[in-house]
């Protein structure tokens, strides 16, 4: 089944929409997308034809579930890097910019 537009936010259902640039696919305003090829051990899903699965978090949810200590955050660039608990809304860095 094709999905018309953006996915809901897969914790409180919430209608999420594309930005009015956005045509088509799925680029949550106000949420964050979340792609995965699977992953070893799960039993769930492990997909090696190119395909992802996409789920979508509402900003909402996202912070609430940082307040209660279940987002953590990594350095992806250092694979020894450890896990860390996010606490939520912080300022990132774009593209380089410093």
């Amino acid at each position: 089944m094709k999905i018309p537009g953006t996915l809901p936010c897969i914790i409180c259902h919430g209608k999420l929409e594309n930005p009015p640039e956005i045509k088509n696919g799925n680029q949550p305003n106000g949420g964050l997308e979340f792609i995965a090829a699977g992953h070893w051990p799960s039993t769930i899903i492990d997909i090696f034809d190119g395909r992802t699965l996409r789920i979508n978090i509402c900003d909402s949810c996202l912070l609430n579930a940082a307040e209660n200590n279940l987002v953590a955050i990594q350095d992806e660039r250092n694979e020894n890097a450890p896990l860390e608990i996010w606490a939520g809304m912080e300022k990132t860095k774009k593209g380089g910019d410093e």
